[in-house]
């Protein structure tokens, strides 16, 4: 089966729409805070990351990941 370029384009075009595309429904976000403790409270952030957030688990709602760094104080 031959194909033109056009319609090879076209199909291209389909396929990278269906990917980008979220098939869940749900919408992904990346949330950036910088947030001031007491030196080694570093199981306090993580506990309160983990614990502060309500997701419905069952909808695929959920934390898909985090990063904790320590950075310099800039007041």
């Amino acid at each position: 089966m031959k194909i033109t370029k056009r319609q090879l384009q076209r199909i291209i075009k389909e396929e990278k729409a269906k990917l980008n595309e979220n098939q869940d429904g749900l919408r992904t976000f990346k949330i950036t805070l910088t947030i001031r403790v007491p030196e080694g409270s570093e199981d306090y952030i993580l506990n309160s990351i983990q614990d502060g957030m309500e997701f419905d688990e069952e909808a695929g709602e959920g934390i898909l990941r985090y990063d904790v760094q320590e950075v310099p104080y800039e007041g």
